[in-house]
């Protein structure tokens, strides 16, 4: 999977600059709460056709850590 597509949606989901997207931190970006959380996982989910477990989706709270888990997805989804 490209950085790039993953960078688009961060982009329009949180309206953000593209220098800004791999820095994004649950913990530091105010617009990212708990609700914006469960609806970006709803919306990755969906646009890579992937169901991530609740431990993933509770450890994605960065942007790299969202990346990580998607390769790792999709990669499964190729070998079945």
């Amino acid at each position: 999977m490209k950085i790039d597509e993953l960078e688009k949606l961060f982009i329009f989901f949180f309206k953000v600059k593209k220098k800004n997207v791999k820095k994004l931190n649950m913990k530091t970006f105010s617009k990212w709460d708990s609700l914006n959380h469960i609806k970006l996982i709803s919306n990755i989910e969906n646009k890579y056709k992937i169901k991530m477990t609740n431990k993933e989706i509770s450890q994605a709270t960065t942007f790299e850590k969202i990346y990580k888990v998607l390769n790792k997805r999709i990669k499964e989804v190729r070998v079945k």
